[in-house]
């Protein structure tokens, strides 16, 4: 089995609002790592996170390919055999602006020309909607 690295990626306002710090969110992330290797054992090999309000200009806010890009190079990651899963379309964009294969997760219309490969209705559905998912590794 190949390896699979596994990067989570996210906006967090609320350090640029001054509602938290970085090491807050550093807490949190060690939770939610706990957390989820305690219930799955699996852990995300990397958090990348932005801390900009979205009033930012020039930020590493989605749809913009910074954190990916850094994702990528960081990991020495093939975007080509990746995959992010998002639910928004600045998700979608981002992947596409980075080379990267995206999955939209949530209640989009399918007609609406959205820049993904695949579209479900929710994070369960991608295995078995998703079959190309299974062949390359994650992002």
């Amino acid at each position: 089995v190949a390896q699979q690295d596994v990067v989570r990626q996210l906006h967090q306002q609320g350090i640029g609002k001054g509602l938290m710090t970085e090491a807050d969110l550093h807490t949190i992330h060690e939770y939610m790592q706990s957390e989820l290797l305690a219930r799955t054992g699996f852990v995300f090999d990397d958090l990348f996170f932005c801390p900009d309000l979205a009033s930012v200009e020039n930020s590493c806010r989605k749809p913009s390919p910074a954190m990916l890009l850094a994702a990528i190079d960081k990991w020495n990651i093939d975007p080509l055999q990746s995959w992010m899963i998002g639910d928004t379309v600045s998700d979608a964009k981002a992947a596409r602006a980075a080379g990267v294969k995206a999955i939209l997760v949530g209640n989009f219309t399918i007609e609406s020309n959205l820049p993904a490969e695949y579209i479900v209705p929710a994070l369960e559905d991608i295995l078995r909607q998703c079959p190309l998912v299974s062949e390359t590794p994650p992002l």
